[in-house]
């Protein structure tokens, strides 16, 4: 559900600042993860890299 949030999210966000690809396995059950990390941001206005992030870290931690 969590996961789900989470895609919502990036897909409503990053569509507007990149070309973006996610893959995972169905199997998964991602109901137990709490934990996040960020590899890469690359937006097209380098100040937007940090508000990307702030406005996610935000809503992540939110929703616990």
């Amino acid at each position: 559900m969590k996961m789900l949030a989470i895609l919502g999210l990036a897909a409503s966000i990053c569509p507007l600042f990149a070309d973006v690809k996610t893959d995972y396995s169905h199997l998964a059950d991602f109901s137990e993860c709490h934990t996040y990390s960020w590899i890469k941001v690359q937006a097209s206005d380098p100040l937007w890299n940090d508000r990307i992030k702030d406005a996610l870290n935000t809503q992540l931690s939110a929703k616990g």
